[in-house]
């Protein structure tokens, strides 16, 4: 007597993305809201006053968030949830980058020198003061610390 494997034959449920279209749209339609409510001259006002918007109820947000969230639940039930294609694994890391740990470190404090002192150049108005520039250092460490890391003779 042969044992015969036995087969589902009945499908699975598939699923759809309702749930997903609906926290992304209403985020979109959010912000959506929010630039058409920020241009119309309903953007934030400060403490002292002075804003000539006399209503400070976010219309366009809530209408934005609502329409968003409609629209993206209705896009998402349409769009049935399958898996991914079969995709080949991806290779294995190279094990020479062709740099050594000193050229990586020194690539890597480039790098994050010159990030950092563009942060401080730009960050709370960045007059280029000595309390922005002392964080370059910073940044070239922590670069020189990664580069180094990442490198592979």
């Amino acid at each position: 007597m042969e044992a015969v494997a036995p087969t589902d034959t009945v499908p699975k449920p598939v699923g759809d993305h309702r749930w997903t279209g609906l926290a992304i749209g209403s985020v979109l339609g959010g912000a959506l809201g929010y630039v058409i409510h920020a241009n119309a001259g309903g953007g934030a006002c400060p403490d002292a006053g002075g804003c000539s918007n006399s209503s400070d109820f976010p219309g366009a947000v809530i209408g934005g968030v609502m329409l968003g969230a409609a629209t993206g639940y209705l896009l998402g039930s349409t769009t049935p949830k399958g898996s991914l294609p079969d995709a080949p694994p991806p290779g294995p890391m190279p094990k020479d980058t062709g740099l050594t740990p000193a050229q990586g470190a020194g690539i890597g404090a480039l790098i994050g020198g010159a990030a950092f002192a563009y942060w401080a150049s730009v960050s709370d108005g960045g007059d280029g003061g000595p309390e922005d520039v002392l964080i370059i250092p910073f940044g070239a460490l922590i670069g020189a610390f990664i580069g180094g890391g990442l490198a592979r003779e």
